[in-house]
């Protein structure tokens, strides 16, 4: 039996603790959200926690995931363990899992894989990433691609963009 999703939220007052298992929630807006076994699109809290479920977009002060998957991640403080996210932006991550893109202050990472990682300080061990941006780095970081490369990748990228588009307005320019 599928759940047909639901929203839980009060446009004056949100809820204080909202404790999901095994639903499928649409909209949940609250200042503590657990969540079980559970499919949720959207989400706003102070804090989030969130167990062997997937979670589209989430905007929260405080987020923990074990074994779950996000989409769309806001959030001040991140803690993922055997989690997937594809897009997390966060001022402290702590992330144990696999990545698209990571935009944090502060990330520290352990045995996982990142697609893009930009942080000013990122702790690492065994972490694969494809683009490490990055001022500080403490531990062993393996990635696809070095700085001097990935500017080659953004230059050779730009002009060549630049040039098709010049193309497409000479070929199609209104005469």
């Amino acid at each position: 039996m599928n759940p047909q999703p639901t929203s839980i939220e009060s446009e004056q007052d949100a809820p204080q603790v909202v404790n999901l298992e095994g639903v499928a929630v649409d909209h949940v807006g609250a200042e503590l959200v657990r969540a079980s076994q559970s499919s949720l699109n959207h989400v706003q809290a102070d804090e989030l926690d969130v167990r062997q479920s997937a979670v589209l977009q989430a905007n929260a002060t405080r987020l923990m995931a074990h074994e779950a998957g996000l989409g769309l991640v806001r959030a001040h403080e991140v803690q993922l363990r055997q989690s997937g996210v594809a897009v997390l932006v966060g001022e402290q991550v702590t992330l144990a899992g696999r990545s698209g893109v990571v935009m944090s202050s502060t990330a520290s990472l352990g045995d996982g894989v990142a697609g893009l990682l930009a942080a000013s300080k990122v702790s690492a061990e065994k972490v694969s990433a494809g683009i490490l941006i990055a001022r500080q780095v403490n531990g062993v970081v393996e990635t696809r691609m070095n700085t001097r490369q990935v500017v080659a990748a953004g230059l050779i990228g730009g002009l060549v963009g630049g040039l098709v588009l010049l193309a497409g307005r000479l070929l199609f320019r209104k005469k």
